[in-house]
C-alpha cells in the first residue's frame, strides 16, 4: 500500500468529512441558511489556509494555536475571558480581517531532539526569523544557530539570509519585535539566555 503525505491525508479526512455533511449543506441551501457546522482543518502555517464557504483568507492572517480556543468560544456564542491570550479568527474566515489584527506571530518549540532542535521565532508577512537555541546544547555556537527566511522571494525557505549584510536591519527589527513578543505573551523562559 502506498504511503500518503500528511498533506494528502489531511485533504482525503478533509473531503470525508465534508461529504458527510452535504445532506445538511444541500438542506441549508435550500432553506437560505447557512449551515450549522463548523469543520476546523489545520495544518502549518501558511498564506494558502481555508475559508469557509469556498472563500479563502483575503490576505495573510497570522492565526496560532493560541486562537482556536477562543474561536470555538466564538462560535458557541460563549463570553472570551480577558487572561486568554488569544484572539477568534472568526472574521478573518469569513474575509473580514480585522484592521487591528497582528501583524506578526510568535512561536516557541520547546521539544528538543537532534533532527528537531528546540527553537523559538517571529513570522511576519514576509519574513521569518528562527533561533535554534537547541543547537547551542549541541555545542554549536550561537551566532550559527539563527535563520532568516525572505518569505515573499524564497515561500519554500530554501535560502538562509542571516549571513547577509543587506539585511541586518531586518533582523534587529525582527529581533526586537520577537523579544516584545516573547514578553507579551509571557514565555518566561528567554532562549538566547538558555
Amino acid at each position: 500500500m502506498e504511503k500518503l503525505t500528511r498533506r494528502q491525508f489531511v485533504k482525503i479526512m478533509g473531503l470525508s468529512a465534508a461529504a458527510g455533511a452535504l445532506p445538511s449543506v444541500a438542506s441549508a441551501q435550500r432553506s437560505r441558511r447557512k449551515p450549522n457546522i463548523l469543520f476546523i482543518m489545520a495544518d502549518d502555517h501558511t498564506s494558502q489556509a481555508i475559508g469557509c464557504y469556498g472563500l479563502r483568507l483575503s490576505e495573510y492572517a497570522h492565526t496560532n494555536n493560541i486562537d482556536f480556543a477562543e474561536l470555538f468560544l466564538d462560535y458557541a456564542g460563549a463570553a472570551i475571558p480577558e487572561t486568554m491570550q488569544g484572539r477568534s479568527f472568526r472574521q478573518n474566515l469569513l474575509g473580514k480581517t480585522p484592521d487591528d489584527w497582528r501583524d506578526a506571530m510568535y512561536y516557541h518549540y520547546w521539544s528538543h531532539a537532534s533532527q528537531r532542535p528546540s527553537h523559538y521565532g517571529i513570522r511576519t508577512q514576509r519574513y521569518k526569523l528562527i533561533y535554534y537555541y537547541g543547537l547551542v546544547r549541541m555545542k554549536r555556537k550561537p551566532e550559527e544557530c539563527w535563520e532568516l527566511y525572505d518569505l515573499q522571494n524564497d515561500p519554500y525557505e530554501r535560502f538562509n539570509l542571516y549571513d547577509n549584510p543587506e539585511h541586518k536591519e531586518t533582523i534587529a527589527n525582527l529581533k526586537r519585535r520577537l523579544e516584545q513578543l516573547r514578553r507579551q505573551y509571557k514565555d518566561t523562559q528567554d532562549p538566547l539566555r538558555t
